[in-house]
């Protein structure tokens, strides 16, 4: 097996483990959104950034370019995104219990009116940006060498289960199990972003505007009820 191989190995063994480690501390620790904001950037930013200095693989230029051609297309992929979360939370919203997900996010990660606003943007512009980072940039990038059709399912399965600790107990069955899919479905278009344009910004604008729409959501919650 050639080296590049054996490090994709690596990668994908340390994202496993990573996502389990962030998962642990979602699902059992439960710490406050600061600490485990904090821990996040350490497990999904400090530890992969280490790991790539140390093989030599770390190309932060490469990472952040983009060509202008793709812009206009990602920025209007981005507001589609952003439209079609909205229409089905009003479509779908009859099926969601509003207390039980104000009262989990309140009571497990001590989110709370006065500080939502702070959270939202967190997630919006940093949470965005550090998943993309550790999802596309180390573990799709980093899985190539085993296949681009692994890659692509592999980081898009991992990016859909880590959500598995934060959504528990929010939805029902039904809508639990096509926010999964949804999930993966749009790892796989991250990715795709990403392997067209050889840049984490595409996905990083896409996802920031789907965290948007989802903030939007959360403080029509929070605000509301």
């Amino acid at each position: 097996m050639d080296k590049t191989k054996k490090n994709a190995i690596i990668i994908l063994i340390l994202t496993l483990a990573l996502c389990v480690c962030m998962g642990l501390v979602d699902a059992v620790l439960s710490p406050p959104y600061a600490v485990k904001s904090a821990i996040k950037l350490f497990l999904f930013g400090a530890i992969p950034i280490i790991y790539l200095v140390c093989t030599k693989s770390f190309a932060p230029r490469q990472l952040f370019s983009l060509q202008k051609k793709h812009l206009a297309l990602i920025l209007g992929l981005a507001v589609s995104i952003f439209s079609v979360i909205m229409a089905a939370f009003f479509a779908l919203r009859g099926f969601i219990d509003f207390s039980s997900i104000t009262d989990s996010v309140t009571a497990d990660a001590g989110v709370t009116r006065d500080n939502f606003v702070f959270v939202a943007l967190y997630i919006a512009l940093i949470n965005s940006l550090l998943e993309e980072f550790f999802f596309r940039g180390f573990c799709f990038f980093g899985l190539l060498p085993l296949g681009v059709p692994f890659a692509y399912i592999a980081s898009a399965l991992m990016f859909s289960a880590y959500h598995i600790a934060f959504m528990d107990g929010w939805l029902s069955p039904v809508i639990f199990a096509l926010a999964l899919l949804g999930m993966a479905i749009g790892g796989c278009i991250f990715a795709f972003l990403n392997h067209k344009t050889k840049s984490l910004l595409p996905s990083w604008l896409v996802h920031m505007a789907a965290n948007l729409a989802t903030n939007l959501i959360g403080i029509i919650m929070f605000y509301s009820i």
